[in-house]
């Protein structure tokens, strides 16, 4: 499966991290109890039974039939020597709801200004373009355009991350995708590119070429929660300017004068080179 030679049923190949799943399910779970038998001698009635005790040791719906999946990739390449399949039909245990927490914009600004200023852009694209963490490693700086009039942009979304493999291909075809810029992402991320030591490479990342940790990202916004910095920030530059004005937060202001964001007349997109001859001297790098 790791080269490629066994595929999914649309005739891809598997994403290194769905072999590494499969892998582990059958060394945790299956090989320990089904692994001394040979393919042909397991029938429907002992992976129902194999199916009853893992659930009977509690195990989440969605655990167990993530187990069942490489089992179902095994016997479907094995279909020539054993025509029926034991994986058809297997009742498996509903999988827990997990609890979907959704966010108010108001105070999705306030967490997004709570956490590290360096880490902020990071914070403001998954929550106002709607990026996954995967696709927020893999995102380049090449991929980004930030326009002036309007201080709006495009983000190309055309590439993933597997924190083993490195850059991949999205999931599926509708993973490459562009996906717009809205005026309060742009304040952000303007800030953001301009203050990277490179040109070109990850936008998000430690450097150009290495990705930021997931977990240590998420354990430093959490602890700026729990700090309680979210709720004590008054302002915002992520919340809109109507927003802003009705709540006496201060509007964006654009870098280069100091004055109120206003339309400009060029339409050339955001590259940082341009960007920084278009700016005063008054760019600082933040401390690392």
């Amino acid at each position: 499966m790791r080269d490629g030679s066994i595929r999914d049923r649309s005739g891809k190949a598997y994403k290194p991290s769905s072999v590494r799943s499969y892998e582990a399910s059958l060394e945790k779970h299956v090989y320990p109890d089904l692994g001394a038998r040979k393919l042909a001698s397991v029938m429907f009635p002992d992976l129902q039974d194999f199916v009853d005790r893992l659930a009977a040791d509690g195990l989440d719906g969605s655990t167990i039939r993530n187990t069942v999946n490489p089992l179902r990739v095994i016997y479907r390449r094995a279909r020539y020597q054993i025509p029926v399949n034991p994986t058809t039909g297997l009742e498996i245990v509903a999988a827990g709801n997990k609890p979907r927490r959704i966010v108010a914009p108001d105070v999705g600004a306030k967490m997004v200004a709570a956490v590290p200023l360096e880490e902020r852009a990071l914070r403001a694209t998954a929550f106002m373009a709607g990026l996954r963490n995967g696709e927020l490693q893999g995102q380049r700086i090449e991929d980004i355009e930030l326009f002036e009039p309007g201080r709006w942009g495009l983000i190309d979304v055309r590439a993933g991350w597997d924190r083993v493999e490195g850059a991949q291909a999205p999931k599926s075809a509708a993973g490459v995708r562009t996906v717009p810029v809205c005026e309060q992402l742009y304040e952000i991320l303007d800030e953001h590119l301009m203050r990277l030591d490179w040109d070109a490479g990850l936008a998000f990342g430690r450097s150009a070429s290495v990705p930021y940790s997931y977990s240590s990202a998420r354990d430093r916004a959490q602890t700026a929660y729990e700090r309680g910095a979210a709720s004590s920030r008054t302002t915002c530059s992520c919340t809109n300017a109507a927003t802003a004005s009705a709540r006496g937060w201060p509007q964006p202001a654009s870098r280069a004068t100091g004055a109120t964001a206003t339309s400009a007349t060029s339409t050339t997109p955001w590259t940082r080179a341009t960007r920084i001859s278009s700016t005063t001297s008054t760019w600082r790098t933040p401390p690392r």
